[in-house]
């Protein structure tokens, strides 16, 4: 993934799972650099359960060397999924 010279998120990610039930953990790090950060947006686009605990809009959480992101994909059968936006940026 590029770093973005204005500090803009890249296009969007949909993440839907299967209809078991339950929740599936997504983590996402940064390793290897002390300097960079992954910038993590996620929402529902369906059913406001499928992200579990989503920030309001505009809101994010920064995944750095040794502080990985994680969020909580309900894997039921509701309609919609999880959308990320994604950026990496140093600090």
């Amino acid at each position: 993934m590029p770093i973005r010279p204005f500090q803009t998120f890249g296009p969007s990610v949909r993440v839907d799972t299967d209809n078991r039930s339950g929740y599936c953990n997504l983590t996402l790090a940064v390793s290897g650099r002390s300097d960079i950060g992954l910038d993590v947006q996620f929402y529902p686009d369906g059913d406001a359960g499928q992200c579990k605990n989503y920030l309001p809009a505009g809101q994010y959480r920064t995944a750095y060397a040794g502080n990985p992101v994680t969020v909580g994909i309900d894997a039921d059968n509701r309609p919609g999924g999880c959308q990320f936006l994604l950026r990496l940026r140093r600090f």
